[in-house]
């Protein structure tokens, strides 16, 4: 299956550990226009438990 934009977005954040404030609303209007998908909330997921736990630093 092919990734979707919005789950593109959110992988190419957590494999560099960083996050923009133009990322961050990138996201932001993705989440909107993009209809939710077990994988979509998956990678949301992923993204939250990052911030959480630290592992992601805004650039």
């Amino acid at each position: 299956m092919e990734m979707n934009e919005l789950l593109q977005k959110i992988q190419r954040v957590l494999d560099s550990g960083q996050m923009s404030s133009e990322e961050e609303q990138q996201i932001d209007r993705l989440l909107w226009r993009t209809p939710m998908t077990k994988q979509s909330l998956s990678a949301l997921k992923d993204l939250e438990y990052a911030l959480v736990r630290g592992e992601l630093s805004f650039k």
